[in-house]
Order: structure tokens, then C-alpha cells, then sequence
């Protein structure tokens, strides 16, 4: 009979967490338990959901995709307490903070208090960059934290036909957060001092929130909304037609948008204060974060090269999925040993 492994998580359906299911599924039994599906008070349901879950199942390892710091504890102490091994995965914002952008859980005293005990009382740590570790350090003890690559499919992720004039990035939700950590107000900026190019933001807008239609509303012309949230299958078009791939980001944990892109031969631009280092490298264009005249002549300079073949060459070599497998399976077996 396989072990069992619960994955814990804000959101079953982001896609890194569907690929770690996926990974972990020919040796493990793998269930996952989403903070989006339970009812408020947040830190009570999921004290219940777990209880329940560790009291009828035997589950062998607790896998926590971010260490959301108010619920965080919760899972450790009865973790601790069914004597069941718990892997963190962290990295973005519930290990960092953001002094420019007050952006990040760390920011508030006891938030910070919270992630040391837990971080603390896991077996191990996986931060998805060097980057993020870094961030991660300052809670976590050093001998069971490592760097573990997200895995990009480099066989969906694909380049296929011409490339076209576009420019796109990628957001989640546009948000009045989201405008600045995303560097969505530096990319309409780039739109602007480049009337002759056709800029693409892929993602959703928040209709509530008044600062996300304010920036769609005056986007210069060239500047484009999806408006909505789009399939995988038009995700996957959109990078195999852009030329250039911008995350201008004030904070970028991993980048898997921006893998994903290189993966199909758009050419980088990115931000040096992030992850963004360790993933585009020598295969595209970094510059400084709120830097617009550097950003704009690297989309200037990305738009003529012929370099695509080495962007993706790069994710090939450093970010797949047999890697990000290899790395979780081993992690696994290392602590289920003892």
C-alpha cells in the first residue's frame, strides 16, 4: 500500500500544486486540502479539517504549500501531535516583505513570530529559489532549508509557427497590489515610451477595486487586456506568439510565467532585486526594478534578437519537471527514513 501524503494549500487549483500532485502520485497516495474551500473563521476550520483528516487517515508526511503564518502553526502543532512529518514550501509572500510596496506577511511583529516557531518545527524546508531562500533564512534554521527549482513542462511548453510583435506579461489578478509588485505600472510606462509596439497584459481585473480600472482606463493605446482569466491552451498561444516576455516585478519569488515563456522562445526582461536572476541568467535581459528607461531599451533590444532558442535552452537545462520530481521524491524518502 502507498503512504499517504496531504498537501496543504491556499489554492488546489494553482498549477504548482496540480504539477506536484501529479509528480508525487506513481509512489505516493496523494490527497490535497485547499484553505480556499473552508469556512470562515479560517484558523478553525482548518484545525478541524486536519484533525479529521490525521484521526481516520494514516497519513505518512503533511506537504505545506506556503507557510500561510496564521495558519501555519496550526498544521505543525498537529502534525507534531499525530507524529506526522511536515515539508514547507515557501518562498513568496508569506516569507517576505516589501519595505516600497508594503508588500509581504512579514511585515507585521507577530506574523514574524509565527513563522520562526513554524518554520522551526518542520522537518524541512524548500524554498523554490535561491533567491526566496534567502528570505526564508531569516525564520528558518539553515541545515534543513535547500533550493528546489519549481519543473516546468518543456514538452507542452513549447515554441510553434512565428514569432509576432507582442510584448505580453502575465498577472494573476490585477489589483491595486498587483499594479506595483507585478510591475504592471512599469510595463504601461514601456507602452507609452513605445507607441510603435503592441503591449499585452494577460490576466484578470479586478472589478471591485477602484485603482485596477483607474490603470486599465488610461492605458495608452497600444496597451491591452485580456480582461479575464484565460484557458492553459490560450495561455500556451500567447507565449509561442510573443517575442518578448517582461516581468518587471518589485518582488518575484520564482517566475514560472516567465519560464514558461522562455520555454517557447520569447526572450526575458526582467528585474535584478528578484528570482528573476537565477531563471533568465545570460539568456535575456535584467535590469534594475522601476528603472523605465532600462526596461525600455531592453524590450527595444529583446524585439531584434535572435535568441530565443538559448532562453528556453536555459529552462531545459536548470528547470524541469524530471528535476523538480527528482528533488521532492528525494526529500521525501530522506525524512520518511527516520
Amino acid at each position: 500500500m502507498k503512504q499517504k501524503i496531504l498537501i496543504v494549500c491556499p489554492q488546489e487549483s494553482s498549477s504548482f500544486v496540480r504539477l506536484d500532485v501529479s509528480l508525487l502520485s506513481d509512489q505516493f497516495d496523494v490527497d490535497v486540502l485547499s484553505f480556499s474551500s473552508l469556512r470562515k473563521p479560517k484558523i478553525l476550520s482548518t484545525a478541524f479539517a486536519m484533525i479529521k483528516r490525521l484521526a481516520r487517515e494514516k497519513i505518512s508526511c503533511i506537504i505545506m504549500w506556503f507557510s500561510v503564518p496564521h495558519l501555519a502553526p496550526v498544521i505543525v502543532l498537529l502534525a507534531g501531535l499525530f507524529r506526522v512529518k511536515v515539508v514547507a514550501i515557501v518562498g513568496g509572500f508569506d516569507v517576505s516583505y516589501v519595505p516600497a510596496i508594503a508588500w509581504g506577511e512579514m511585515g507585521i511583529w507577530w506574523k514574524r513570530l509565527l513563522q520562526r516557531f513554524s518554520l522551526h518545527s518542520v522537518d524541512r524546508i524548500l524554498p523554490f529559489s535561491n533567491f526566496s531562500r534567502t528570505d526564508a533564512l531569516k525564520y528558518a534554521p539553515a541545515n534543513i532549508t535547500s533550493t528546489l527549482y519549481p519543473g516546468i513542462d518543456t514538452s507542452r511548453y513549447v515554441p510553434s509557427g512565428s514569432k509576432e510583435d507582442l510584448i505580453i506579461t502575465t498577472c494573476n489578478l490585477i489589483n491595486s497590489f498587483s499594479i506595483i509588485q507585478k510591475g504592471l505600472d512599469i510595463f504601461s510606462k514601456c507602452a507609452e515610451a513605445l507607441p510603435n509596439y503592441e503591449f499585452l497584459v494577460i490576466g484578470g481585473i479586478d472589478a471591485e477595486d477602484s485603482a485596477a480600472r483607474e490603470f486599465v482606463r488610461r492605458a495608452s493605446p497600444n496597451l491591452k487586456f485580456t480582461q479575464r482569466y484565460i484557458s492553459d491552451e490560450e495561455l500556451l498561444s500567447l507565449y509561442q506568439r510573443a517575442r518578448v516576455y517582461v516581468q518587471a516585478s518589485a518582488h518575484e519569488g520564482f517566475g514560472i510565467a516567465c519560464a514558461e515563456a522562455m520555454a517557447c522562445e520569447c526572450i526575458p526582461v526582467g528585474t535584478t532585486n528578484t528570482s528573476l536572476l537565477e531563471v533568465i541568467g545570460n539568456a535575456g535581459y535584467l535590469v534594475g526594478y522601476n528603472d523605465v528607461p532600462a526596461t525600455v531599451s531592453a524590450i527595444q533590444n529583446a524585439s531584434v534578437s535572435l535568441h530565443g532558442a538559448e532562453a528556453r535552452k536555459r529552462v531545459v537545462e536548470n528547470f524541469t519537471v524530471d528535476r523538480r520530481r527528482s528533488g521532492l521524491l528525494m526529500t521525501l524518502q530522506q525524512i520518511l527514513r527516520k
